[in-house]
């Protein structure tokens, strides 16, 4: 999506100039994305709705408000998956002990996570220009009653990725880095479901 849609065609050398099929595109991630939250349903009025609710703000999209059309879905989506969590999932299973294998696993995973959405965001920053432009009248006035400068930049939705590699990129991802080898090297050590740690510490 970010190469194609063109998004990026000012901040990347490997990005595509837009070439107005932001619209398609958006539409067809996000209609993806629909059928996976639809899926957590089990009842089939509910999926009607969030999935009616869902496509009336793929309209938005189509009517040619992408940021709007995609803050509605987001909204939409969440309160999907918020109500699937809540009626679709049952809470009896048993949690994993501190010193077992699969929840330093876990542990990993979140960190692995972590530096994905790290990355992703520094890469992304552009996109949010997107979304602040429908916004500019609000965040004007916003920094004229407020007086926060900061509103004001928001408001010229100019916002770029940081150049220094070492604050952007590094100060973060290093220390993540060194954390999951360190996990990789005690989780080998841990049993399944849970360990003794006096002895995994004493080996």
């Amino acid at each position: 999506f970010l190469t194609k849609s063109g998004v990026l065609g000012d901040t990347s050398v490997h990005s595509f100039v837009d070439s107005g099929i932001l619209p398609q595109l958006l539409a067809y991630l996000l209609a993806f994305v629909a059928m996976g939250h639809l899926m957590l349903l089990e009842d089939v009025a509910s999926r009607k709705v969030y999935g009616g609710l869902a496509m009336a703000t793929l309209g938005l999209v189509a009517a040619g408000q992408p940021a709007l059309g995609f803050l509605a879905f987001l909204g939409v989506m969440a309160a999907a998956a918020v109500r699937a969590f809540r009626k679709e999932f049952k809470g009896d299973q048993e949690e994993d002990a501190l010193w077992s294998r699969e929840f330093w696993m876990f542990v990993g995973s979140l960190l692995l996570v972590l530096g994905a959405v790290h990355i992703t965001w520094q890469t992304s920053v552009p996109v949010f220009n997107l979304f602040l432009e429908p916004f500019a009248p609000l965040l004007t006035w916003a920094e004229g009653a407020t007086g926060l400068a900061f509103l004001g930049d928001l408001a010229q939705h100019n916002l770029a990725p940081g150049t220094d590699l070492d604050r952007t990129y590094h100060v973060v991802q290093v220390p993540l880095a060194v954390l999951i080898f360190l996990l990789i090297g005690l989780a080998q050590w841990l049993k399944y479901k849970n360990s003794d740690i006096r002895k995994v510490l004493g080996k």
